[in-house]
C-alpha cells in the first residue's frame, strides 16, 4: 500500500495579503504569476490549487482591500464630523514613508486607470467600493448636521458626499502619478477650506 503525504496546508488570508500588495503596487496588468509566485513563496500549481488563478486572486485580493478599506472608514469617516473630514483629507497630503503602501494611491481607483477592459465582475466591486464611500461622507455630513456645525438639506449633503469622493479620487490618482502623498498639498489646502465654509454658514 503507498502512503500519501498529508496535503500541505495553506494560510488563505496570507495569501491573499500578499497577492493584494503586489496588486496594488503594480496594478493588475503589471502583476504575473510568476511574480505572484514569488510574492507568496508558493509554485504556480500550490496557487491554482489553494486560490485559483490569476484574475480569481485579484477578486479576492480587492475583496480584501474593501474589507480593509472599510476598517478605516469606520475610523476616520463614518457618523464623525466637519473637523473629522478635514483631518482625514489633510492626513492624505502628509509625507508617507518610502515603503508605504499610501505612496501607490488606491487599488481600487488603480484598477480603474489599470485595467484595459474591466470585466463585469470587476466593475462591480469598484461600484460597491465607490458607494460604500459616499455613504461614509453622507453619514459624516449627516452627523454634522445634527451636531450644528453646518445647514444643509439631505440633496445638498449627497451632492458634496458625491464632491468629496470625485476630490478624494482624484487625489488618489495624483499620488498614483507622483508616488508622493505631498504633491497634494495645494489642492488638499483649498479642498478643506471649502469644508470648513460649509461649516461657517451654520453660525
Amino acid at each position: 500500500m503507498v502512503k500519501t503525504g498529508r496535503p500541505r496546508k495553506f494560510d488563505e488570508d496570507d495569501i491573499i495579503q500578499k497577492a493584494m500588495m503586489l496588486f496594488w503596487e503594480r496594478g493588475y496588468e503589471g502583476v504575473s504569476m510568476a511574480d505572484l509566485e514569488a510574492a507568496t513563496g508558493l509554485a504556480r500549481v500550490s496557487l491554482y490549487n489553494a486560490i485559483g488563478d490569476k484574475e480569481t486572486l485579484f477578486m479576492r485580493a480587492l475583496d480584501g482591500y474593501m474589507e480593509m478599506a472599510r476598517g478605516v472608514l469606520q475610523g476616520c469617516i463614518i457618523d464623525q464630523d466637519l473637523p473629522a473630514l478635514v483631518a482625514f483629507f489633510e492626513g492624505m497630503a502628509e509625507k508617507k514613508p518610502k515603503d508605504s503602501p499610501a505612496n501607490w494611491g488606491c487599488l481600487m481607483v488603480n484598477t480603474v486607470l489599470d485595467v484595459k477592459q474591466m470585466s463585469k465582475q470587476v466593475q462591480t466591486k469598484v461600484t460597491a467600493y465607490r458607494q460604500m464611500l459616499i455613504d461614509g461622507f453622507v453619514s459624516s455630513l449627516t452627523r454634522a448636521r445634527t451636531l450644528g456645525q453646518m445647514q444643509a438639506t439631505d440633496a445638498e449633503i449627497e451632492s458634496r458626499a458625491n464632491y468629496l469622493l470625485s476630490m478624494m479620487w482624484g487625489n488618489l490618482t495624483t499620488i498614483r502619478l507622483f508616488g508622493d502623498p505631498t504633491a497634494l498639498k495645494s489642492g488638499v489646502d483649498a479642498l478643506t477650506e471649502t469644508i470648513r465654509m460649509w461649516g461657517t454658514r451654520a453660525r
